[in-house]
């Protein structure tokens, strides 16, 4: 996913599970800032130990 026109350094990003029932995501990879774009990829979601297809939430932060 790209979040376009806020790229700024320093940033962060955080993914979260969303949905019913227990669940847990993170990021394998770094995400990357690309002139005024950052760029996510690579989110995987588990339930206990099993990686499902399951929504998440995704949040940017910068300094600006």
């Amino acid at each position: 996913m790209t979040f376009p026109k806020v790229g700024a350094l320093p940033n962060d990003v955080q993914v979260t599970a969303y949905g019913p029932g227990p669940g847990f995501c993170n990021l394998l990879t770094l995400w990357t800032t690309s002139g005024s774009t950052a760029v996510v990829r690579d989110v995987a979601c588990y339930n206990a130990t099993t990686r499902v297809n399951q929504a998440s939430f995704v949040t940017y932060t910068s300094v600006y």
